[in-house]
């Protein structure tokens, strides 16, 4: 049986095959070097997003925290509170009463 010209250059010799090897493997990495810079932001966007969608609801916990603090104190602590960041009792005149219309 004889080969074809073409046949018999497509076969590769070992150093060929090697050479190809080191081709392939070297375009693989080219592109993973070109690639990596990308891909490293886009996943820190990704947490940069999540910290800060977690810090909202922090806030939002933060703020119902205040406000139900807010409401079980009595107004013996309030007062108590109130003196110790200096103020002090209103003067006759000073306080008006609303009243609550349901």
């Amino acid at each position: 049986m004889t080969y074809s010209f073409a046949r018999e250059k497509s076969k590769l010799n070992h150093r060929e095959k090697m050479y190809y090897t080191g081709g392939v493997l070297l375009l693989l990495y080219s592109i993973l070097i070109y690639t990596y810079p990308s891909i490293h932001m886009l996943q820190k966007n990704y947490m940069k997003e999540r910290v800060n969608a977690e810090i909202g609801r922090m806030l939002e916990e933060q703020n119902r925290l205040r406000l139900e603090y807010e409401l079980i104190i009595t107004n013996e602590e309030m007062e108590v509170i109130a003196r110790r960041y200096g103020l002090s009792e209103p003067r006759e005149g000073q306080i008006i009463y609303v009243k609550k219309e349901r």
